[in-house]
């Protein structure tokens, strides 16, 4: 299976609107090493203009979905829910997985595409 096939990308976010634009902006650019994964916005019950903006760009990005959760279930909960999708979804391509925590604040990655492009370049060997 190649990278493509294996690799989710999920982002986790709560009322981050203008940082998740940046990230969207950057994962989904024409340039960027990831832009055709499939890629989950996993929104933990956000009240700003979250939904919003990646309902927007989902209409010119099939391969980006969002799920929000019903209630706000802590960062630890939403983080354990991203586990839970990414395991089921691996577990149902038969094949091992990785899980990285992704961040979409600014302070943890500042080029979102490093973090996913170093795991497909490690599948690839």
């Amino acid at each position: 299976m190649s990278a493509k096939e294996t690799l989710q990308i999920i982002l986790i976010t709560y009322n981050r609107e203008v940082h998740l634009k940046n990230t969207l902006r950057q994962l989904l650019a024409e340039t960027s090493p990831v832009r055709n994964y499939e890629l989950l916005v996993l929104d933990n019950h956000s009240t700003d203009g979250t939904e919003a903006l990646v309902r927007e760009t989902m209409q010119t990005h099939v391969n980006l979905r969002y799920q929000k959760n019903n209630y706000n279930l802590g960062i630890s909960g939403n983080i354990a829910k991203a586990m839970e999708i990414a395991s089921n979804a691996y577990d149902n391509r038969a094949t091992t997985h990785r899980v990285e925590k992704l961040t979409n604040d600014g302070s943890g990655c500042p080029d979102p595409t490093k973090q996913p492009l170093k795991l497909i370049q490690n599948r690839q060997r």
